[in-house]
Formats: structure tokens, sequence, C-alpha cells
């Protein structure tokens, strides 16, 4: 987005700001909309999925959607007439 678009995005939220630097003013319109202010701040990932800054906020070569942790099978225990026999074995 360019700077000329976000200075208008502000003036209609009423943020007033002298700064020409885009992370400046976004950060300012987050702050107004009562959201964090994290435009640029180096993160690669974002639970934000729509947030309109986040096509400048992220380079889409580094951007990773987070992913949701699978639950992992866990491991049957083994029966205990197995193990016993496998005890035993080794016993002899």
């Amino acid at each position: 987005m360019k700077t000329k678009d976000i200075r208008k995005r502000a003036m209609e939220k009423g943020v007033k700001t002298d700064s020409d630097d885009k992370v400046v003013l976004v950060r300012a319109i987050q702050a107004a909309e009562g959201n964090e202010q994290c435009f640029q701040t180096g993160r690669t990932t974002c639970i934000q999925t729509e947030c309109c800054w986040m096509e400048d906020c992220i380079p889409q070569k580094v951007a990773q959607p987070l992913k949701v942790a699978q639950p992992q099978q866990v491991a049957q225990p083994q029966q205990a007439s197995t193990l016993g026999s496998r005890i035993s074995k080794w016993r002899r």
C-alpha cells in the first residue's frame, strides 16, 4: 500500500501524525483500531490472517502460515503376557 493511501486511512481513523514513515503511520492506525502494533516488527509468521497490512508487513518469500500441531499417535503399551514371555526367555 502506498504512503498516500495509508495517510488517507489514518485521517479516516482520526490518527494525527506528522510522520511520512510508513511504519509509524501503520502502527498508529493499528493502535487507533485497538490492534497490536506489530507492523514490520520482524515476524515471519502471523496469526492475523485477515490483516490488511500483511502484504507489506511480512515478505512473501519468508511468510509462513502458522500450522496447528496435529496430535501424535501414542504407542500402545505391550500386553503383560508378551512382556512376561520375554522376561522368562531372558531368565533362562
